[in-house]
């Protein structure tokens, strides 16, 4: 059924096809077993050699065991090598990034692949994303408010990553696997509506597919196509902007922009430029178009001589000078005579600069909400975490700071009129921790939060914070 798709694929992509060492990236789920099963027939066809790698995420206690196992059985039968990677520190990734189960797993499993090629450096790797994959992406990226790179989904080629089977609906791979009979093992959570992918899989696309018909996925998948070949022209005239007017230091700011010359070219072209200069500086995670938008305008503003600076995801931080746009890394703990911060990527123990404490982060449960009404002067607080994105900041008061404290209806309030009323003495405003989220401030740790942030009878997502004080001295 798609032997004949596939090898046509290959054959353009892969220079050297059918004699490139290939390796095929196989988990044990349905998807990939089949493309295992096709792998096999072509190379009874086809002077072709491949080898399958696995990635035990170690998620799930001995069920991703027995799925390594399973894939070492397939491997044994038709004498294959296997290369197996072990992603044992996810969780504690996850932490210490602040990134979902999800993206964390991504991460580990990708970075697993690109070792894979970096050691075998003529070889292309296979995955098995379908077109249901494609359709789910792009629908979640369109959710997130992503402009027209998220919206091209996945790529069918990143570098020597390769997607055959991106052009096969789900219930394509299910009906071969059916005629072949493939065997694969079933993963339990991809049921879970725990996960967004999995919530757009089985609770939107069924409705959007009653309404346009069951071919949606292959439909969504060749729009993406088209708008990756579109993003292919625009990235040609971002990069030939990058070769000439940005220069890129990792000893120093990894990107320096010239700021004249970007504000001179289309402003249909400016996010994207921005986008792949925050790449380029070491930007892992994609950027929403409000985000690029508000960069843009950042970078256009014209008065003072550092106008502006914007926290981004990775430690990054994106400040406009008169001449020149900077993305530098931020500092994650800094004292100095005036003060201190730190940034925090994520959940996790943040102990403070000059022994003022720890600040424990991490997700609360749903169950225990009644429990999370604010209490003035608290050493813990819950957050509706939807309100936030990490990384966050904890520094010291600033002169200028204002923040609207919960159960003032609203009203605003300079930080130091409140230490005021509180009756803090001046020696000791500048070693009350305060917790910011892109410049607003979440709470003035063990004295009032900002009712920006408090929890409401619609939160479904909670963040605990507590700050215990027992290091200050």
């Amino acid at each position: 059924m798609f032997k004949r798709q596939i090898d046509h694929f290959l054959a353009q992509k892969i220079p050297d096809f059918p004699s490139a060492e290939l390796l095929v990236a196989v988990s044990g789920g349905l998807d990939s077993m089949v493309l295992f099963h096709l792998m096999d027939v072509l190379a009874k066809e086809e002077i072709l050699k491949f080898k399958i790698v696995h990635f035990n995420h170690h998620l799930r206690g001995r069920y991703s065991d027995a799925d390594e196992r399973f894939v070492a059985q397939n491997c044994r039968q038709r004498a294959l090598e296997l290369i197996v990677g072990q992603g044992r520190d996810i969780l504690e990734q996850r932490q210490q990034l602040g990134l979902s189960l999800e993206d964390a797993a991504r991460r580990a499993r990708y970075a697993f692949f690109d070792r894979c090629l970096k050691k075998q450096p003529e070889a292309w790797l296979l995955t098995a994303h379908t077109a249901s994959d494609q359709a789910e992406t792009v629908i979640m990226n369109l959710l997130r408010g992503s402009g027209l790179r998220g919206l091209k989904g996945i790529p069918a080629q990143r570098q020597r990553i390769l997607r055959p089977l991106l052009t096969v609906s789900r219930e394509e791979i299910e009906e071969y696997a059916r005629q072949h009979n493939v065997s694969f093992v079933e993963d339990s959570s991809n049921a879970s509506l725990e996960f967004t992918r999995n919530r757009i899989r089985h609770q939107v696309l069924p409705v959007l597919k009653q309404e346009s018909g069951m071919n949606l996925d292959k439909r969504l998948s060749v729009m993406a196509a088209g708008l990756a070949a579109d993003l292919s022209v625009i990235d040609a005239q971002v990069e030939a902007f990058i070769n000439q007017w940005v220069t890129i230091d990792k000893d120093k700011n990894p990107v320096t922009i010239n700021r004249r010359q970007l504000m001179r070219q289309h402003r249909g072209l400016l996010p994207h430029i921005l986008e792949q200069c925050i790449h380029r500086a070491g930007n892992r995670k994609q950027l929403s178009r409000k985000t690029l938008l508000t960069l843009v305008k950042m970078a256009g503003n014209d008065t003072g001589k550092t106008m502006a600076s914007f926290r981004l995801a990775d430690n990054l931080i994106f400040e406009v000078h008169r001449e020149h746009v900077i993305i530098r890394y931020a500092d994650t703990a800094v004292e100095t005579a005036r003060g201190f911060s730190r940034d925090i990527p994520g959940t996790g123990c943040y102990p403070l600069p000059g022994h003022r404490g720890i600040l424990k982060v991490h997700q609360a449960d749903q169950a225990g909400k009644n429990e999370y009404l604010h209490n003035s002067g608290s050493d813990d607080e819950t957050i509706d975490a939807d309100t936030i994105s990490f990384p966050l900041v904890v520094r010291s008061w600033k002169p200028g700071d204002i923040f609207f404290p919960i159960g003032m209806h609203g009203s605003r309030k300079k930080v130091k009129n409140f230490f005021t009323d509180c009756k803090i003495p001046l020696e000791q405003k500048h070693n009350i921790p305060i917790l910011c989220h892109n410049k607003r401030i979440i709470w003035v740790v063990g004295h009032r939060l900002d009712e920006r942030f408090a929890i409401k009878p619609t939160t479904k997502t909670f963040l605990k914070i507590k700050y215990d004080a027992e290091q200050h001295h």
